[in-house]
């Protein structure tokens, strides 16, 4: 028998070696990939992170939930359901150099497929260099990047930067996102839009390119 609760308990703990079952338990008695998701992965992340801000559990305790999120995301991605049967175009994503969080990426990808696009995943630490170079070999219309970390939110005006340099930025859309980002800093450095969550930038994705 499944029990959110279970889930959410296992993610707390990193217990990665059951997580597939208890996943697949939750989908076989008729729960949504995104229900599972929304109500179990992030719910469990969201139990850690409080935790953690009142000194109840250490950093160590994060990071194996986050791995247990990630590896969540892995295993459901193929079920989510697609909003969409029109083809948006492609968007190149990743978290800036210096950041190495990578679930808030990881959400928005899911997120941006849902709607349409072909996404590229570039992982984290990606520089500037980088997204351009996947911008132009994959013909992306769209450049999603993250930052988390406040010493490296300056990543997210090289990228603009870059693309201007390589003559595409004509040719698509930045969109920043992360703790890091505001909507100040995103008409500071140029790009074309603020997304405060994963559902905000998939929706201001399919803005663009409706």
């Amino acid at each position: 028998m499944f029990r959110m609760d279970d889930l959410i308990e296992t993610v707390r703990l990193g217990r990665i070696e059951v997580l597939e079952e208890q996943l697949q338990k939750g989908m076989d008695s008729g729960l949504h990939a995104e229900t599972l998701v929304s109500e179990g992965l992030l719910e469990a992340i969201g139990v850690v992170g409080e935790k953690f801000r009142k000194k109840e559990v250490f950093l160590a305790d994060v990071l194996m939930a986050a791995r247990c999120v990630n590896a969540g995301l892995d295993i459901l991605k193929p079920y989510l359901t697609h909003d969409s049967t029109e083809d948006k175009g492609v968007a190149v994503c990743g978290a800036v150099k210096g950041d190495l969080h990578d679930i808030g990426i990881k959400l928005v990808e899911i997120m941006l497929m849902r709607k349409g696009f072909k996404v590229i995943d570039l992982g984290v630490n990606v520089g500037a260099e980088t997204f351009v170079d996947a911008a132009i070999r994959h013909r992306a219309c769209l450049i999603c990047c993250s930052a988390m970390l406040t010493v490296v939110a300056v990543e997210t005006k090289f990228i603009v930067e870059e693309a201007v340099r390589r003559g595409i930025r004509d040719e698509v859309k930045i969109i920043v996102g992360g703790t890091a980002m505001s909507q100040a800093s995103c008409d500071f450095i140029g790009a074309d839009a603020y997304a405060e969550d994963a559902a905000a930038c998939a929706d201001i994705a399919e803005t663009f390119f409706s």
